[in-house]
C-alpha cells in the first residue's frame, strides 16, 4: 500500500520479482529510503507509482524489466546519485517529472521507436546533469524532435543501433 516502506533507512538493495501476479509499487512506496543503491524492477512489476522512489538519494542503478508498463509522476525524482537509466519499450506511460532533480543523470536510453504521448508541460528530465544525453533508436530522431513534450529535449538526442540480445 501507500508508503509501505517509505523512510526505511536500512534497505540498500531492492529486487522486486513476482512472475505470477502483476506487482504495483504504490504511491510513495519506497520514498526517502536513503540507503538504496540498487533497484531491480524484475518480472511481474507492471506499475511504478507516483513518487514510488522519490528522494532515494543514494540510488545509483535502476534495472527496469520489460514487464513495466507505467512509470508514475515523480517516480524517481530527487534520486540525486542516479547517473543512467534504460527505459524499455514496454513502458507506455512515463509521468511528469519522473526523473526531475536527478542531478547526476547524464544518460537515458529510450527503446521506443515512437515516444509515448505526454502533455505539453511534461518535463521529466528537468534539473538533471546539464550534459544529459538521451539515446534513441536509429531513425527515430524526427519522431522525438516533433513529439509534444519530447521536443524540448531535441538537442540531447543521439541515435544508436538498438541493442540485440542473444
Amino acid at each position: 500500500g501507500e508508503r509501505a516502506f517509505a523512510d526505511c533507512p536500512t534497505f540498500t538493495k531492492i529486487k522486486l520479482h513476482n512472475p505470477k501476479y502483476p506487482l504495483v509499487i504504490a504511491l510513495d512506496g519506497f520514498a526517502h529510503c536513503v540507503s538504496i543503491g540498487l533497484l531491480e524492477l524484475g518480472s511481474g512489476v507492471s506499475v511504478v507509482g507516483d513518487r514510488a522512489f522519490y528522494g532515494c538519494i543514494r540510488l545509483k542503478t535502476i534495472v527496469i524489466s520489460s514487464d513495466v508498463l507505467s512509470i508514475g509522476d515523480l517516480a524517481f525524482a530527487g534520486c540525486s546519485s542516479l547517473n543512467s537509466v534504460r527505459i524499455p519499450k514496454s513502458v507506455q506511460r512515463i509521468g511528469n517529472d519522473a526523473f526531475h532533480d536527478c542531478i547526476k543523470l547524464n544518460s537515458v536510453y529510450c527503446e521506443w521507436e515512437t515516444p509515448p504521448t505526454v502533455s505539453e508541460v511534461w518535463r521529466t528530465f528537468e534539473n538533471t546533469d546539464p550534459n544529459l544525453l538521451i539515446y534513441i533508436p536509429k531513425g527515430t530522431k524526427d519522431a522525438y524532435c516533433t513529439a509534444t513534450g519530447w521536443s524540448r529535449y531535441a538537442d540531447r538526442y543521439i541515435e544508436v543501433e538498438p541493442e540485440t540480445t542473444e
